[in-house]
């Protein structure tokens, strides 16, 4: 009788183990959960959509650039710098974490031009701010904070971004 019981109880615990223990739903990817969502660093806002990296819009200047992934040759940007490629892709989406790798190679012109890989790592810390950190492969890491514009506040729309 004591072995059927714990039988019994072993059964009903596994049968209803699944349903409580676990939870088989994939979280919704970042760029899903952020893309009507707009961030703020000093006058730049930043975007998330899925079927870009990121759309950043400075807010004085009027400009916009559009992040993607993908491979691109004589790849320029608006600081002066070229570069003969530019490679980026993503490494890591989730509910809270987005991570894509950019690899440039042979910067030309500008002076803060820089050639090599950069690892990009955007991570929510709360509601109202996400911790953007570029981690460069010579060491070198910057961090800023992004903060979440305000419900209400009608960001800025720009047309003609450049890609970038």
């Amino acid at each position: 009788m004591k072995k059927l019981l714990l039988l019994s109880l072993t059964i009903l615990l596994f049968s209803c183990g699944d349903f409580i223990l676990w939870d088989d739903a994939d979280p919704q990817p970042f760029r899903d959960i952020y893309k009507n969502t707009y961030w703020k660093y000093g006058n730049t806002i930043y975007t998330f959509d899925n079927n870009i990296i990121h759309k950043r819009a400075n807010t004085e200047s009027g400009k916009c650039w559009v992040t993607t992934e993908g491979s691109f040759d004589d790849a320029s940007y608006s600081d002066s710098c070229t570069w003969d490629n530019v490679t980026r892709g993503i490494i890591m989406e989730r509910d809270d974490i987005f991570v894509y790798r950019s690899v440039s190679t042979d910067a030309e012109d500008g002076d803060n031009c820089y050639s090599g890989e950069t690892i990009h790592t955007f991570k929510v810390v709360g509601y109202n701010e996400i911790v953007w950190t570029d981690e460069w492969d010579d060491g070198d890491i910057y961090t800023q904070r992004l903060f979440r514009l305000e419900d209400g506040v009608t960001p800025p729309t720009y047309t003609g971004c450049e890609s970038w």
